[in-house]
């Protein structure tokens, strides 16, 4: 078997235990030494969605403020000082948003 279907099949088989769980679940949840240890397994997941989530939010705020300077009619080279000195972007990776 590869990694990918070995995790695939123990994702299910967790899915299925918890579903299967449920009560008993909620119930270790409610207790406060559980919780903690299921928050800290969880914690790698829970903070690469939370990045995701402000880089994907950030991303929309460099696009609107790209388009607003441009629509006061902006230079794109004082756009791009902009973008550098408020966001923290190099060079590069300005241009994939001008």
């Amino acid at each position: 078997m590869t990694e990918k279907a070995d995790r695939e099949l123990a994702d299910s088989v967790l899915e299925v235990t918890i579903s299967a769980n449920r009560k008993i679940i909620d119930e270790l949840i409610g207790d406060e030494s559980m919780y903690e240890a299921l928050m800290e397994i969880m914690e790698p997941k829970i903070k690469q969605r939370e990045d995701a989530k402000i880089a994907e939010e950030r991303k929309k705020g460099i696009q609107i403020t790209v388009k607003s300077l441009k629509d006061f009619g902006v230079g794109k080279e004082d756009i791009r000082k902009t973008i550098i000195k408020n966001y923290g972007l190099s060079e590069r990776d300005v241009d994939a948003y001008l």
